[in-house]
């Protein structure tokens, strides 16, 4: 039986790149999930709001666990090819993403 990991590219990165940026990503995903939980306490303070936040969080973070399998094989693909563009764009949408998170966290903890 052949894995689907098995049928991604591979590449010969001593360092395995693609793999430590990967659980990066992951370690991310898992914080705003931890975050969007934590928010669900303040439901019965904050209301409809709080809970359209905590759905806004859930659908950031499906949007980064789906795009996971892209940029590991991006990054695969980059080293085996040795052409590696950096995917800058996903990093500004998170960071944006997290600042946003984090704001919203902190006048919901401050209101």
């Amino acid at each position: 039986m052949t894995s689907k990991r098995h049928t991604m590219a591979r590449h010969s990165d001593p360092g395995l790149q693609p793999e430590r940026t990967t659980l990066a990503w992951s370690r991310t995903l898992l914080a705003l999930g931890v975050i969007g939980a934590t928010l669900l306490r303040w439901t019965q303070v904050h209301g409809a709001t709080n809970v359209l936040v905590v759905l806004a969080i859930l659908v950031f973070v499906a949007a980064i666990y789906a795009t996971q399998k892209w940029r590991y094989s991006q990054s695969s693909i980059g080293i085996s090819e040795e052409f590696l563009c950096a995917n800058a764009g996903s990093v500004f949408l998170l960071g944006i993403g997290t600042s946003i998170v984090a704001i919203v966290a902190i006048l919901f903890i401050w209101i």
